[in-house]
């Protein structure tokens, strides 16, 4: 790991799916902001593949209805997310260890995440 990181200051980090498992709540908070808007929640297989890419474009093409508000499912969706983001939420095996490790060695660590700021933070901490 020395001279992997050798000569460098900074260590950048993504945020979920590298340093927190956080997939069990947002898949919940996506659910339940979809059936407050009068949709069918998605099974685990279909709910996998709004992860990761826009989710604009991507739940709007799986709920196919011209109706479908995106802005209002983000409202919902953060009222769900604000309220459970850190009940299953939790860093990976060996994470802590890591970045106390690196600190330890004199690096800066960051995150660079979509995430809201305050959302981060408070999985964080």
């Amino acid at each position: 790991m020395t001279k992997l990181f050798s000569g460098k200051k900074l260590v950048v980090f993504d945020f979920d799916g590298t340093l927190v498992d956080s997939i069990i709540d947002v898949k919940y908070s996506i659910n339940a902001a979809i059936v407050d808007m009068g949709y069918s929640a998605f099974d685990d297989i279909k709910i996998n593949y709004l992860i990761g890419p826009d989710l604009k474009t991507s739940l709007s093409q799986m709920i196919n209805d011209k109706a479908f508000n995106f802005a209002r499912f983000e409202e919902l969706f953060c009222q769900h997310y604000d309220s459970m983001m850190t009940t299953h939420t939790q860093c990976y095996p060996g994470v802590k260890l890591l970045l106390t490790h690196l600190t330890q060695q004199g690096y800066r660590c960051a995150v660079f995440t979509n995430k809201p700021q305050a959302q981060a933070e408070k999985i964080a901490k």
